[in-house]
């Protein structure tokens, strides 16, 4: 589907490119890290066969320009200027992975005055573990630690990180018995995964995930991760008081499928629906059930 862009200013002056298409209830698709509209295409084409679908870039990625401002509670801003922009009222909300953290800080920025139904696609409310919480990311096994190296890896080694993320998102993982991964900083081992992930000649797989990613954009990546993984929104779970659907891989993906049970849970009456034998990126890898699963929630 060719998608036209449109543009919006917001109160900063920033530009945020985004797309609006389809006809009847408004939704708001907000993707995950990394991802922009151009990679969410097929997602969008099949949201606007029943939806007013609009979905942006978050600033830096995608067509929205790099701003000096952006993270995950300024994509949420930008996310409240949209819905103003278009005077988008019933809308269904729905945030995959990094997106989802984007939909808890708007819920908790701006409440629910316009919001009609939330829908959590494959995130977590706090995403580093501690001794209180292991629930977050990499099914609970993600502490401080682990976040201070990958932030050195963002600095150091920006494809490396990329390509440690992809092999995580495509895997589905079985808490009970995790995968392997390869130690972190071996770069070797790391393209041997993702060539046995992706079934692609090791010189393409080298190319493609390991090509130099611009300095603006891998401080693009340490932002959005800093601000996604340091998050915390447990508190504002209860506060939710719209109808809510949790969407989850099952028996696990980045996360466990408790995760998703203790969101659902906090949420007051919120609808909690497993996807079997998923990975992290079942919206694109099975987008016809994830849009029908959303679909028939939102209506």
């Amino acid at each position: 589907m060719k998608l036209e862009y449109r543009t919006a200013t917001v109160d900063d002056g920033a530009e945020i490119a985004y797309v609006d298409v389809g006809e009847g209830r408004f939704l708001f698709y907000i993707d995950g890290f990394g991802g922009s509209v151009a990679t969410a295409n097929g997602i969008i084409e099949r949201f606007s066969r029943s939806f007013r679908t609009v979905a942006f870039d978050h600033r830096g990625y995608g067509r929205s320009p790099f701003s000096p401002d952006f993270g995950v509670e300024r994509s949420a801003a930008d996310l409240r200027a949209l819905i103003e922009r278009l005077d988008a009222r019933d809308v269904c909300l729905v945030g995959y992975s990094m997106g989802g953290s984007v939909l808890f800080s708007y819920l908790e920025q701006f409440g629910t005055d316009r919001v009609a139904r939330a829908v959590f696609v494959d995130t977590c409310p706090k995403l580093l573990n501690d001794d209180a919480w292991r629930l977050g990311y990499c099914q609970g096994r993600y502490f401080a630690d682990d976040y201070e190296r990958d932030m050195q890896i963002l600095r150091d080694d920006p494809a490396l990180f990329k390509t440690t993320f992809f092999a995580r998102c495509e895997v589905a993982s079985n808490p009970d018995d995790p995968p392997r991964w390869p130690e972190p900083l071996d770069r070797g081992a790391w393209l041997a995964k993702a060539v046995e992930i992706t079934g692609v000649r090791e010189s393409l797989a080298k190319r493609v995930f390991f090509a130099p990613i611009p300095p603006e954009r891998a401080a693009v990546d340490r932002r959005y991760w800093e601000s996604m993984t340091t998050a915390d929104f447990r508190a504002s779970l209860g506060k939710i008081d719209v109808s809510t659907l949790v969407l989850h891989a099952d028996p696990g993906s980045l996360y466990r499928v408790e995760t998703a049970e203790y969101i659902a849970a906090q949420i007051p009456g919120a609808k909690r629906i497993a996807l079997a034998d998923a990975s992290h990126v079942f919206p694109a890898k099975r987008s016809d059930e994830f849009v029908a699963a959303v679909a028939d929630f939102c209506r």
